[in-house]
């Protein structure tokens, strides 16, 4: 398997289908997020003003810009509204329903002292990190246990 190296890497096609069932999807995420306009959406979630914030809470089908204004530093004197935006959300798309996922753990190396995480440089475990393919090897057996929602976790390292 090759090393990537950028995110434009990841919108490569890949020839492997693995996790995709028929029918396969034309776009990945990856290829998605590498044509983003994260610079206009990041100007928006820096600057919306309160008038933005209205028109997102607003939309019935929100935008990526909806979404930018709904993080912007003018939407987070509204987090109750917030609040009850996505819960209507979530209730509308997903239902009263609960979905397991199982977390595949890339590396505990961490330079934070969170007192509630077991990844806390002061504490005194073995550190690592797993390899790309070590990784994947790790994915592929949950998948083969049934799972179909991963979360990855690492601990927060400048260099890992």
């Amino acid at each position: 398997m090759s090393r990537m190296t950028s995110l434009a890497d990841l919108a490569e096609p890949r020839p492997e289908r693995d996790g995709f069932l028929d029918p396969y999807p034309s776009r990945t995420f990856a290829q998605e997020l590498v044509v983003l306009p994260m610079d206009d959406l990041l100007g928006v979630a820096h600057g919306a003003p309160a008038s933005r914030v209205d028109h997102a809470l607003a939309a019935r089908d929100r935008t990526l810009e909806d979404l930018a204004a709904l993080i912007s530093p003018a939407a987070g004197e509204r987090l109750e509204e917030l609040a009850v935006a996505s819960r209507a959300l979530t209730l509308a798309r997903f239902g009263r329903t609960m979905h397991l996922y199982a977390p595949v753990y890339l590396s505990n190396e961490c330079l934070t002292t969170c007192t509630y995480c077991g990844f806390a440089r002061n504490l005194p475990v073995e550190r690592k990190t797993l390899r790309e393919e070590e990784s994947v090897d790790e994915a592929r057996h949950l998948v083969e246990q049934g799972y179909r929602s991963l979360l990855l976790l690492t601990g927060e390292h400048e260099r890992n």
